[in-house]
């Protein structure tokens, strides 16, 4: 009766260890009924969620959900503990934060392209209107009508005619 149970205690210590539990590293993993994509889906699987493994077959393993679902998912999809599904996480934001990074500055370009982007053409532009804006309106000197002392000349200038300044040559000469 002793070796019995001891028997007994040896196998259901060894189905108790001898069971592989893994963790799945990804969203929404397909369960299949065969280890193959062309297989039917007959459960999801989903990040973090504990897998009973109970065979390997070409890189595909049968696994046991928490359900008690079987099927057939591919190896590299699961992971020994969840530490190491933390790990890969990384690894995605990471992939997703340089694709982030690289729309934005697709965005930022064309933004800059049709809204306020700058061309040497534009700069220049942008200098003059600046030069235009930044002058102070001069001041017009006042005309007036004086005439010439010497020739008696009616002369419209800003200053009062002479014999130096007169537009009446022959006179002056």
């Amino acid at each position: 009766m002793k070796k019995a149970f001891v028997i007994i205690q040896f196998f259901f210590c060894l189905t108790i260890h001898g069971q592989e539990y893994k963790y799945v590293n990804t969203h929404g993993l397909n369960v299949r009924e065969g280890a193959g994509t062309n297989f039917e889906i007959v459960d999801e699987v989903h990040r973090g969620d504990k897998v009973e493994e109970i065979s390997k077959e070409k890189g595909w393993v049968k696994i046991r959900t928490e359900k008690g679902n079987e099927g057939f998912v591919f190896s590299k999809y699961l992971s020994n503990d969840l530490a190491s599904i933390d790990d890969s996480s990384k690894g995605e934001e990471d992939d997703n934060s340089s694709i982030y990074l690289i729309v934005g500055l697709v965005i930022y370009g064309l933004y800059k392209l049709f809204f306020g982007g700058s061309s040497s053409s534009d700069s220049s532009s942008k200098q003059k209107n600046k030069q235009q804006t930044s002058l102070k309106p001069q001041k017009v000197p006042k005309i007036n009508c004086y005439h010439c002392k010497n020739c008696h000349l009616k002369v419209e200038t800003v200053n009062q005619p002479n014999a130096h300044n007169c537009p009446n040559d022959t006179f002056h000469n």
